[in-house]
């Protein structure tokens, strides 16, 4: 640790379908890294928020060699300013009588994660007595 706060961290979630996600900041490194990784039976996604690059890593197990069965395709990014587009959409869906894009539901099961994250690395940092 370089401070008294959380300089880096790294976060492996798994999810009821298998699927696990390895989210990594840090707000010290000299490199700025945002990415957040979803790996799932033959394939994986990479976000990088910090280049704003996307990319779907996939297999396919009937290649006659490993290495020819693999293939990586750019994701197009829609370049948006999250927060804004978060309101306009909020927003939209009241003028317009419509389902928002993100139920309440959704919402409070995403801050619960974000909050869990949160009590893990404190959790790791007690553990160290730091």
């Amino acid at each position: 640790m370089i401070s008294d706060k959380v300089d880096a961290a790294n976060a492996r979630i798994e999810f009821e379908n298998g699927a696990v996600a390895n989210i990594t900041a840090s707000r010290i490194g000299t490199e700025k890294i945002r990415k957040t990784k979803f790996y799932q039976s033959n394939s994986y996604v990479v976000l990088d928020y910090a280049t704003k690059f996307a990319s779907l890593t996939s297999l396919n197990p009937e290649a006659s060699h490993p290495l020819l069965g693999i293939s990586i395709n750019r994701l197009e990014i829609k370049d948006v300013e999250p927060l804004r587009a978060e309101i306009e959409a909020f927003l939209g869906a009241i003028e317009r009588d419509e389902t928002p894009p993100v139920s309440g539901e959704d919402g409070r099961r995403a801050v619960a994660l974000a909050v869990g994250v949160l009590e893990k690395i404190e959790a790791h940092r007690n553990m160290l007595n730091v």
